[in-house]
């Protein structure tokens, strides 16, 4: 279950072949173009924009305020100065994904960084799950950098707990409401937080506390967050171990992460063999230089694990593009994996940007994204775990489905690319095996390759939607 650090390059030579053979880049329209690049209105237009939906995210704020107030009072060690501590404006959650608690359960977790620096988060299980009382397979998730607060990814944490899975997140130290700071004699390592090796750290330490139990309670790797979480466990403040544990299989694990997190999750692919695949928002990366603004340690990653990578049209500061692009730009890292024989599959979203993967609701400032964008990034990652984290044959049809090549809702807002969620410019290649073993070889899931399914085993109707998905588990 989720062994793909077993196959051989032998079985993926077909793919290889065939994703050597490439046809032309679509000829630049300034009009398509137009077309294309206003698409980054979408989600506030067609969701955000409504007052009763902004009604909703001021009650929400209020209370986010409110309980850290509250914490800030009962806890007087705490260093939380980021901008996104309170969870106002830009730094709040989406309300209509707080009624989690008539679909599953939600654990409020505080545990210490390797560093000493308290780390705010929670774990997520379905009320399926919970009930049947099995282990299941366990995802971490690792949110972007600058601030980047674990309550833009709780939409990814539901929709994967009603898939089965016990879920973390978390926010990275100097974001959300976790500490700037460490302590001791590492009270400045992380400091800034938006440090390449920093992430890794942080997947590596939130991995841990979500496969720890009683038994072999967490443990920071370094000796300030050994005494600081000692000390805070002591104290009531922080949880000496997975407060869902018992429905944890520790076999079967899954790292995903966005932006700068999904560096973390690529480099600790590589480092950690607890994890069995990987996905990586904006974007999978090879560890190559230029790939961060610091030096990479250790050089380029090693393809250990299965690796799904998704990007978008445009970048955290998107503007419109003059010309075509390369097409193979955001796939570096996808062909570093199928260089090395691994399971490989890159998602190039149209008319999206940076934040398709965060989920902002603020209407101060109005964070680019699409509509559809998180609907196709919910559906490929819980497939993509699925497949290689689970071992669930049924999920080759859902990562072979056809149905983003006509999505009915993306048709009613923007007829004229009929309803095709994958990007013009840059290709979306897929180079795996079945669970039969049967290689997979695509150029460009936006063309519509022979692999494609017209069945992937879910309804079509009504269409595909995350907000519906994460209630399956109920």
């Amino acid at each position: 279950m989720g062994h793909g650090r077993h196959l051989r390059v032998a079985g993926l030579a077909v793919a290889a072949l065939a994703l050597l053979v490439a046809p032309p880049a679509t000829a630049y329209d300034s009009q398509r173009e137009q077309d294309n690049y206003r698409k980054l209105g979408e989600r506030f237009q067609e969701e955000q924009a409504a007052p009763e939906y902004q009604a909703g995210q001021a009650a929400t704020q209020v209370g986010n305020v409110v309980s850290l107030a509250r914490r800030d009072a009962e806890e007087r060690d705490r260093t939380s100065v980021t901008m996104c501590a309170a969870g106002v404006s830009i730094c709040s959650r989406d309300h209509r994904l707080d009624d989690w608690s008539a679909y599953g359960t939600r654990e409020p977790v505080v545990f210490m960084g390797r560093n000493g620096a308290h780390l705010e988060g929670s774990v997520w299980a379905s009320a399926q799950t919970a009930r049947a009382g099995a282990p299941v397979p366990a995802v971490v998730i690792e949110t972007g950098s600058v601030q980047a607060p674990e309550g833009w990814y709780r939409w990814a944490a539901q929709v994967l707990a009603a898939h089965g899975y016990v879920v973390l997140t978390f926010d990275v130290q100097g974001q959300g409401r976790s500490d700037t700071l460490g302590s001791g004699a590492d009270v400045l390592r992380g400091v800034p937080a938006q440090q390449a090796e920093h992430f890794v750290e942080s997947a590596q330490d939130a991995l841990d506390f979500l496969l720890s139990t009683p038994a072999a309670p967490y443990a920071p790797r370094r000796a300030s967050g050994t005494a600081a979480q000692q000390a805070e466990v002591a104290a009531g403040d922080a949880a000496a171990h997975n407060p869902l544990h018992s429905l944890v299989d520790p076999a079967r694990v899954g790292a995903v992460g966005h932006s700068l997190g999904a560096y973390g999750v690529s480099a600790l692919q590589d480092i950690d063999t607890r994890v069995d695949a990987i996905v990586a928002w904006d974007n999978l990366r090879s560890g190559r230089q230029g790939e961060t603004t610091q030096p990479v340690p250790g050089g380029e990653f090693a393809p250990r694990v299965p690796a799904l990578g998704m990007s978008a049209d445009y970048g955290l500061v998107p503007s419109p593009k003059g010309s075509d692009p390369n097409p193979q730009e955001k796939n570096g890292a996808f062909h570093h994996w199928r260089a090395a024989g691994m399971d490989v599959m890159q998602v190039n979203l149209r008319g999206a940007a940076h934040y398709e993967w965060s989920y902002s609701p603020s209407a101060a400032f109005v964070p680019p994204a699409s509509l559809r964008g998180i609907d196709v990034a919910a559906w490929y990652t819980t497939a993509w775990l699925d497949r290689f984290v689970k071992g669930d044959p049924g999920a080759d049809a859902r990562l072979l489905s056809d149905r983003f090549l006509a999505d009915p809702v993306d048709v009613a807002i923007d007829p004229a690319e009929g309803g095709n969620m994958f990007s013009f410019y840059y290709r979306s290649p897929a180079a795996f095996r079945r669970a039969d073993g049967t290689p997979v070889a695509c150029d460009d899931l936006r063309s519509g390759c022979t692999a494609l399914l017209a069945s992937d085993g879910e309804p079509r109707n009504p269409a595909y939607s995350y907000l519906e998905d994460r209630k399956r588990g109920q």
